[in-house]
């Protein structure tokens, strides 16, 4: 141990002690979160329900349980290259994030799918976020290697956030018809449409009406979700861009009058020509 201490302190030896140990810190109670995670998860995997369920949440429980098992080992190894003693700071690790996990799971109950995919949906973003903290604070103390791991786990649980986002309404219409309950399962896509929609930037006005399911281009959000907003820099131009657009418009008014004044010379030279023509005539006869 005392080899992999040095070797973690020679590793991060750009930094000063108490950046050091504010990593550490934070690197462990990452490690704490994750088995919170990989412990739950694997308990609901037990559950006949889950194998038996029609939708997609078997596997994706199954994949955020060997994501969360992996994470585990890799923090371990990380904490101890940067000179943390994972065996000792692991027993300290406190945290308020490890209180919220274990109200979410530490219960003894038999839940339906659709609520132990919002009881993971709630953990991993709690982890997302935190390793949005932890990647944010690798960076500002140019401890690359902690930001890049962080990163990294920080895109594996948004991909699966996503997933559980999009089968949530699926599970929900899947619980409550084995409960026996009149169900109108015709409802699934605009639940699964208003529901996304909500997610969008602008999610005013956005749900789905009853008779906006039937074909594919009807099923599109009824209000502007997808109408792109406008960019600042198209809603406030630059100085050099308005010098620009005055430059333009300024050219376009002297291109206008220049053919003002000649359609003008034309007419009167048009007009001169045909009051010669007149004069002549007349002297003729």
């Amino acid at each position: 141990m005392a080899n992999q201490t040095k070797a973690g302190e020679k590793a991060v030896a750009g930094m000063d002690k108490e950046s050091i140990e504010i990593v550490q810190k934070y690197v462990s109670d990452m490690v704490g979160v994750e088995t919170q995670i990989a412990n739950a998860v694997k308990r609901q995997l037990k559950d006949e329900k889950l194998a038996q369920h029609p939708t997609q949440a078997n596997r994706i429980i199954n994949n955020i349980a060997q994501a969360s098992d992996r994470h585990h080992q890799e923090l371990e190894e990380h904490l101890n290259s940067i000179g943390g003693d994972s065996s000792k700071m692991l027993k300290e690790v406190t945290t308020a994030a490890m209180g919220t996990l274990a109200g979410l799971y530490d219960m003894v109950r038999s839940d339906a799918v659709s609520k132990m995919l919002r009881d993971d949906y709630t953990a991993l973003n709690l982890a997302a976020v935190s390793y949005a903290m932890l990647h944010t604070t690798g960076l500002a103390f140019n401890e690359e290697k902690t930001a890049t791991l962080a990163l990294g786990y920080l895109h594996e649980y948004a991909t699966m956030l996503m997933e559980i986002n999009e089968i949530i309404p699926s599970a929900v219409v899947a619980d409550l018809r084995k409960d026996g309950a009149p169900v109108n399962e015709s409802v699934l896509l605009r639940a699964v449409g208003n529901t996304q929609a909500a997610w969008q930037r602008d999610n005013s006005h956005s749900a789905l009406t009853p008779s906006s399911q039937g074909s594919g281009a009807s099923r599109k959000a009824t209000s502007s979700t997808s109408t792109p907003r406008a960019s600042a820099k198209s809603a406030a131009p630059s100085a050099k861009e308005e010098s620009n657009i005055a430059s333009k418009q300024a050219s376009s008014k002297s291109t206008t009058t220049s053919k003002k004044t000649s359609s003008a010379s034309a007419n009167a030279t048009t007009g001169s020509k045909a009051k010669g023509n007149a004069a002549q005539s007349n002297a003729a006869s």
